[in-house]
């Protein structure tokens, strides 16, 4: 649908913005192709939040003029499930497609740069293509990564090699690459630099460095070296894979001191950790010599 009088434009450096959207909660408009030109001047821009909340909208098409789209365009479009991007677009901007429900792939032909929160919480979204990515930038924190998507996104399709990859863009993520998801812990270019401490980083992703395969590399590279063993260890009984885990680190040339080792087994009697709480005593027995005291119901 091509219709002009759906939009409010104004004018901009070197053609018109898009300004406002007047239709978003019409359900009769669900595909837009958004005009090439405004009274003779190209469409260079979308500004933000133009769509957002635009609940009926599944398809859009953005003609090849456009050069930038704004923070939050289209955010809430919950129903969109397919957009064309112009390839002169090099930037998707913070929360650009945020809480895009419906969204399950998306080309960026030429994207260079991917900002805080652009696709977090698009619950469906499986696989970006990306092949001109250079950077995803960082987030505050594990809910407003670039992709907090959590468990739903399996592939981003680019140059690994050429991506800087920001604190949190992948946070708590299960299906991303490993080298991707450890990337995102570190962050930067390079796999082979420790991970940062918790207290220079309180927010630390310990989901996604407690991935198998992510911690496999870790281990391989001794990212956790600047981790106490209490700050490495506590966290382990609430995971659900905690026994793999220690045995995983152990085997890497990691393992708890002795009141960390009674602190975990405590917590895991607690919730009933009978695997871990095994473990543990295992360890326990062959690192201190422990042949009784605290019994612990198994």
């Amino acid at each position: 649908m091509n219709c002009e009088h759906l939009f409010d434009f104004r004018e901009t450096e070197g053609g018109c913005e898009l300004s406002y959207y007047f239709y978003r909660s019409d359900p009769n408009i669900t595909e837009l192709e958004l005009p090439a030109e405004h009274n003779g001047r190209p469409l260079v821009s979308i500004a933000d939040i133009v769509f957002s909340n635009a609940a009926y909208i599944k398809r859009i098409t953005i003609p090849e003029s456009v050069r930038t789209i704004g923070s939050g365009t289209f955010a809430k479009c919950r129903s969109l499930t397919e957009i064309a991007l112009s390839p002169l677009i090099e930037k998707i901007p913070d929360s650009a497609f945020r809480d895009c429900t419906s969204l399950e792939e998306i080309t960026l032909p030429n994207v260079r740069r991917i900002e805080r929160e652009a696709f977090s919480r698009c619950e469906n979204l499986r696989r970006v293509t990306a092949p001109k990515l250079e950077m995803i930038a960082d987030g505050h924190d594990m809910n407003d990564g670039a992709f907090a998507v959590r468990d739903a996104l399996e592939t981003l399709e680019c140059d690994i090699n050429a991506v800087y990859v920001g604190k949190f863009a992948f946070s708590a993520s299960q299906k991303i690459p490993a080298k991707l998801a450890m990337l995102s812990l570190i962050p930067g270019r390079d796999i082979t630099k420790p991970f940062p401490a918790p207290e220079l980083d309180k927010y630390f992703d310990f989901v996604t460095a407690f991935r198998l395969d992510v911690l496999e590399l870790a281990i391989k590279y001794n990212s956790f070296r600047k981790f106490t063993d209490e700050q490495l260890f506590s966290p382990l009984p609430y995971y659900p894979n905690a026994a793999a885990i220690f045995s995983m680190l152990e085997s890497g040339g990691r393992s708890p001191d002795l009141q960390t080792t009674d602190e975990m087994l405590d917590v895991c009697a607690e919730r009933n950790k009978t695997e871990m709480t095994a473990c543990l005593l295992d360890y326990k027995r062959r690192k201190f010599g422990f042949d009784g005291g605290k019994k612990f119901t198994l």
